[in-house]
C-alpha cells in the first residue's frame, strides 16, 4: 500500500531531470551498499552497456562499499549517480522515475538474498526488474512471461549487460509495465 501509492508527477519529473537530463533510460538500485548486493557487477555491466546505448545508473543507499564503488565507476570512466539516503515515503517517486530496477545480488558463504523485497517495491511503480539467480524473488515466482528472461547468472557481467539491454527494450511497453504493477500487487502480505 505504501510503495504502490500513486507517485507525485512533479517529484518524478524532478528526479528524471536530475538523473537523466538527456531523457535516456534510468537503471536504478536501492539498498545497502555491501558485498552481497554485487554492485561491482552492476557498475561493470552498466559501463559496457553505456558504450553502446545511452543510459544512466542511479545507486541509492549507504554502506561500507560506497567509496570503492565510486572509485570503480571513475576507473571505468562511467558516470553513476550516488544518492546517500532517500526516506521510505519518497521511494515510490524514486521508483516511478526509473525505467529498470536491478538487484544483482550474489551468494556469499554467510549471506544470501532470500527474497529481495525491494523488487516488489520497484515493480509496484512499473519498473522492469532485472535480478541475478541468487535473488529469491527472481526464481520464486515474482518474475513472469518476458521477465523470466531478465534473470542472469550471479556475478556474470556480460549476461547482466544483455539483460539490461533487453529490459530497456521491454520498458517501452506501457502495457507490460501495467502487468508488472499488477503482478507485484498480487504478492501482498495477505497473499
Amino acid at each position: 500500500e505504501k510503495m504502490g501509492r500513486a507517485p507525485d508527477p512533479a517529484k518524478v519529473a524532478a528526479y528524471r531531470a536530475k538523473w537523466s537530463p538527456d531523457g535516456a533510460p534510468i537503471i536504478l538500485f536501492v539498498g545497502r551498499l555491501d558485498p552481497v548486493k554485487s554492485l561491482p557487477t552492476l557498475i561493470s555491466a552498466h559501463a559496457r552497456l553505456n558504450e553502446k546505448q545511452a543510459c544512466h545508473l542511479v545507486i541509492v543507499g549507504k554502506g561500507p562499499d560506497k567509496n570503492a564503488l565510486i572509485a570503480q565507476a571513475k576507473s571505468l570512466g562511467v558516470e553513476v549517480s550516488f544518492e546517500d539516503f532517500i526516506p521510505n515515503p519518497e521511494l515510490p517517486d524514486v521508483y516511478a522515475s526509473a525505467d529498470i530496477f536491478c538487484l544483482p545480488s550474489e551468494s556469499l558463504p554467510m549471506v544470501k538474498e532470500a527474497w529481495g523485497l525491494v523488487l516488489n517495491e520497484a515493480m509496484l511503480q512499473g519498473c522492469v526488474p532485472v535480478a541475478s539467480d541468487a535473488v529469491g524473488a527472481a526464481v520464486g515466482g515474482l518474475f513472469f512471461g518476458p521477465l523470466d528472461g531478465l534473470v542472469f547468472p550471479e556475478r556474470n557481467v556480460v549476461a547482466l549487460e544483455e539483460k539490461l539491454k533487453s529490459a530497456i527494450e521491454l520498458s517501452h511497453s506501457q502495457e507490460l509495465r501495467q502487468k508488472i504493477r499488477e503482478k507485484a500487487r498480487f504478492f501482498s502480505p495477505a497473499n
